[in-house]
């Protein structure tokens, strides 16, 4: 029997850590700390999970608001305060401000995780 879930730990053993968990039979994955994907497989991401706000956690955000913006997709963003801050100030700079008020800006749910406690964004 085959595993149904199929990890593949990006940029090497000694490159900055991220983690891509993707399904066997359905087009959906889950990715841990941000990293450089190509296209296709940003397409299939539902859930990213961060652990801290520093830059080798943020380095594939950029690609993902690309890839992603104008689409009807939904990925929901999980993280610290600080990092979800830096998603809001990435988003607000890639975006011109027309795009921001109209249905083409990427939908997204941001959620930050506080003792226990989850608390919803825009």
């Amino acid at each position: 029997m085959r595993p149904l879930l199929h990890p593949t730990l990006l940029n090497g053993r000694f490159g900055d850590p991220a983690l891509y968990v993707e399904t066997l039979f359905e087009k959906h994955a889950v990715l841990f700390d941000l990293s450089a994907l190509p296209p296709r497989k940003i397409q299939r991401i539902e859930h990213v999970f961060v652990s801290h706000a520093h830059i080798d956690h943020f380095i594939g955000f950029d690609r993902l608001l690309r890839v992603l913006a104008g689409r009807e997709k939904q990925v929901n963003l999980y993280g610290p305060p600080e990092w979800l801050e830096r998603v809001d100030e990435a988003v607000s700079m890639a975006l011109e401000p027309e795009a921001r008020m109209t249905d083409s800006a990427p939908d997204k749910t941001i959620r930050h995780l506080d003792d226990n406690e989850a608390q919803a964004g825009p």
